[in-house]
């Protein structure tokens, strides 16, 4: 099912708030979501970070949290 413009966003955030202080990647948050794309969650983690309402807590592999304290890798 399509979802809404920033739902998908929404539905990450939502995640990583209820997950913390864990850090989660792409293809986790993906199946925790009920199996949807790792490319857009992966995009929707880097607007979260743009945003200030997340944090890459790992560059190799990719992994966020919730929070808004200095992000741990450069994923312009």
């Amino acid at each position: 099912m399509r979802l809404a413009g920033g739902q998908l966003q929404e539905q990450v955030r939502g995640l990583l708030e209820e997950k913390a202080p864990a850090s989660l990647g792409p293809v986790e948050l993906a199946r925790l979501l009920g199996g949807r794309s790792q490319g857009a969650v992966a995009n929707a983690c880097r607007r979260l970070v743009d945003l200030g309402l997340a944090v890459c807590t790992c560059e190799a592999p990719l992994r966020y949290a919730a929070g808004s304290s200095a992000s741990a890798c450069d994923i312009a």
